[in-house]
């Protein structure tokens, strides 16, 4: 999965902005942001600060691109994304995914990718 920060400069460059020209049309500090984009700092924990930057990088909501920026950086703080976690079903789904993630790696069974390919099948 592509990291928060690479993402957050992916999109910038796609929108054709150097990193002062974004930052000063957006009121964020070129410093911190430029650390976000490198790693050196993590993700934000606060999904308005997230929302803030893909509203800032033109980002539609509920698009795939929109999604991919909150899940990175999810990810990178090793938590659910909130949307999910306020969803009952898949909550009662969470631990039999798990499990099936698990019971693949142990078996060297089908490797992930192939299992993220049979879940957007279905």
């Amino acid at each position: 999965m592509t990291q928060f920060g690479e993402l957050l400069k992916e999109y910038r460059l796609a929108g054709g902005w150097s990193l002062r020209e974004f930052c000063g049309k957006n009121g964020f500090d070129a410093g911190n942001y430029s650390k976000l984009e490198r790693g050196k700092f993590p993700a934000p924990d606060s999904d308005e600060r997230i929302e803030a930057y893909a509203r800032a990088l033109g980002l539609k909501e509920g698009s795939d691109q929109w999604f991919s920026l909150f899940d990175a950086a999810a990810a990178q703080r090793g938590r659910l994304p909130s949307d999910l976690l306020n969803d009952e079903e898949i909550i009662d789904k969470l631990p039999a995914l798990f499990r099936t993630i698990r019971s693949e790696q142990q078996s060297g069974g089908i490797d992930l990718d192939e299992l993220i390919e049979r879940i957007r099948k279905n």
